[in-house]
């Protein structure tokens, strides 16, 4: 069996997508999934969901017993296991069953892999899969594999069934709004009636509807396809607008279509990516003028048009997510003994920001360190610390693993009689210490509030630094 770990929100679905798609590489009955947040898309393809809270601690007793009650073989990340510490105790649990562990993360610039958060996870993996565009550069690290963007291209008979389907006039334009957001429609019939378009575009609304397609003149609200079905209707769009996700983009771009991003939902972020890729990225914080301008010049203006899609389409070649190479590479893929020294760093933050400074320089100077950083919010909090935060809140710490707590409260003990977790977030810390090779405790304060736990540890494991 194979345990798939996910998360995503109900307006927050890549992640979900890249798992299922991965778990369709098998058996159905071969994956489980461990899903953080709203599993109705995971359950609605039929495969069975472990549904625990990856923002509260889970206990190792809780992983192990997922581990042995499924039979699983194999531990498959559909994403970075980053920011929330129950992900990091399944990676652990899979390392001490001696288990093979597969992360799929998206490449989206080669720089990313000179960054700690990669080398961290290289160390505890055993293969990692970045999907990406042919274009981008060659990676040269053990571990690493780039394999194709996560779509099948659909054939020419799938791209005319669903061209039926949605009632799409010959000669149409046609643009796809992924709709996690209402104003999507505004804008739509906002564009329609103010250029006079009807007769020149059909606008697709994907997620609209909950299960029958309704077409409204020009206007087609469609539900959630399934993955093959999206395909052919990515394949029959000429433009695409969805929320700022990589997954979104690089599909998009992969079947050489114009993708437009709206929102300043956290997430994934533009300068992120490879230099090359930004102009393609073409995006607006709002379903405002500004886009409504952009749109009525890409409709109009044909020569436009069509040199930007000449441009995309150099990015990417005719190579497409193939299931059964994937399924034959996971299968080959073996644990492999980790011998890498892995450091926890402990520091409690007390606001003093030139403190927090030499914490950072410490952390950038270890190989595979796991900082986790308390504090307790008076009176705000300090800008380095917000960054991280917001980051950590948004599903993605690009810059370093760390893991941020909130302790706050009378005294840091005070939580236990509040939160019933709190025995499962201390075992999670000791089992973060126990399994590490070295544990490195920065500041006096620290030292005394962790001290029941520094007390069980060899001496000869734990380095103090001030």
């Amino acid at each position: 069996m194979y345990l798939i770990v996910t998360y995503g929100r109900e307006d927050m679905r890549g992640v979900q997508v890249r798992g299922i798609r991965i778990a369709n590489c098998f058996d159905r009955s071969q994956s489980i999934f461990i899903n953080d947040g709203d599993s109705s898309l995971i359950k609605k393809e039929g495969y069975n969901t472990v549904d625990i809270n990856l923002n509260r601690i889970q206990s190792e007793e809780t992983i192990d017993r997922i581990i042995k009650e499924n039979k699983i073989k194999k531990v498959i990340f559909a994403d970075l296991p980053t920011n929330r510490l129950s992900q990091i105790m399944i990676l652990k649990c899979a390392n001490k069953n001696r288990l093979p562990v597969i992360v799929f993360e998206n490449y989206y610039a080669k720089r990313q892999f000179s960054e700690r958060i990669y080398q961290n996870t290289l160390a505890y993996c055993d293969l990692m899969f970045v999907n990406g565009l042919s274009s981008m550069p060659k990676i040269n690290i053990g571990k690493v594999e780039r394999i194709p963007p996560f779509i099948v291209k659909p054939d020419k008979s799938q791209v005319f069934n669903m061209k039926k389907k949605l009632q799409i006039k010959e000669g149409s334009l046609v643009i796809t709004a992924i709709a996690y957001n209402e104003k999507v429609i505004e804008i739509v019939k906002r564009v329609l009636r103010e250029y006079n378009f009807e007769d020149k575009v059909t606008f697709i609304v994907s997620g609209q509807q909950k299960n029958d397609i309704v077409v409204d003149d020009n206007i087609v609200k469609t539900p959630f396809f399934n993955y093959k079905e999206f395909s052919a209707l990515l394949s029959l769009s000429d433009i695409v607008i969805g929320k700022m996700g990589y997954l979104q983009f690089l599909e998009a771009l992969s079947l050489k279509k114009i993708f437009i991003s709206v929102g300043t939902e956290k997430g994934f972020k533009k300068y992120w990516l490879e230099n090359r890729l930004k102009p393609f990225c073409i995006h607006f914080d709002d379903y405002d003028k500004t886009l409504v301008g952009f749109l009525k010049d890409v409709i109009t203006d044909g020569q436009k048009r069509s040199s930007l899609q000449r441009s995309i389409a150099s990015l990417h070649g005719d190579e497409f997510f193939n299931e059964l190479a994937i399924r034959q590479r996971i299968e080959k893929t073996v644990y492999q003994q980790k011998i890498t020294n892995k450091v926890v760093l402990l520091y409690y933050f007390q606001g003093d920001l030139k403190e927090l400074q030499r914490v950072k320089k410490i952390i950038e100077s270890i190989d595979f360190v796991l900082p986790l950083i308390f504090y307790r919010n008076k009176g705000g909090l300090s800008p380095d610390l917000k960054e991280l935060l917001t980051l950590q809140d948004g599903a993605i710490i690009q810059s370093s693993l760390s893991l941020i707590f909130n302790l706050s409260g009378d005294s840091f003990h005070s939580i236990a009689q509040v939160f019933p977790w709190y025995t499962d977030f201390l075992k999670g810390i000791n089992m973060l210490l126990t399994t590490s090779d070295e544990i490195v405790v920065f500041g006096e304060q620290t030292r005394k509030i962790f001290r029941s736990m520094i007390a069980t540890l060899s001496e000869k494991k734990v380095r103090f630094l001030s």
